[in-house]
């Protein structure tokens, strides 16, 4: 349903990964149940995307609920 407007983990990754970006974050995430697939699913995907590719394309964060996050000191 929402495929035309938002990216997989897989696809995310994979644009993170095109783009040389040194940092990324996920958004959009885990705040509604929207989809058919688990809530927690894509932020499991992407962190095996990222287990499986390395580190060597900068970071790939996903926050966690609650919590405040500075990503002037991830860079």
């Amino acid at each position: 349903m929402m495929e035309t407007v938002h990216l997989t983990p897989e696809e995310a990754w994979r644009v993170h990964e095109e783009l040389g970006s040194r940092l990324s974050v996920a958004i959009h995430f885990g705040t509604f149940q929207l989809t058919d697939e688990g809530i927690k699913e894509p932020v499991e995907r992407l962190g095996k995307v990222v287990s499986q590719k390395g580190k060597a394309f900068g970071k790939f964060v996903v926050p966690t609920f609650g919590k405040n996050m500075d990503v002037r000191q991830m860079d």
